[in-house]
């Protein structure tokens, strides 16, 4: 349950977070959340492991293409 400020309240939000190790170096982590069992929002994070100190901005559009032509 995730606890949202919402207005002068606070909005519960139900989180469905998965983890899939695709290759010993990348993970993907997709998190589903709904209320009233009702889809409000999701979103899916690479997280790639690299020698490298930053990631670069073609690495991260590789791999966001791939999930998306994935799905």
């Amino acid at each position: 349950m995730l606890r949202i400020p919402y207005n002068e309240g606070i909005l519960d939000v139900k989180i469905d977070d998965r983890m899939y190790l695709v290759t010993p170096d990348v993970l993907i982590n997709e998190s589903r959340m709904s209320k009233f069992d009702i889809p409000v929002g999701e979103f899916l994070l690479v997280i790639e492991k690299t020698n490298h100190k930053f990631f670069t901005q073609s690495s991260i559009q590789h791999y966001l293409c791939e999930i998306s032509t994935t799905y």
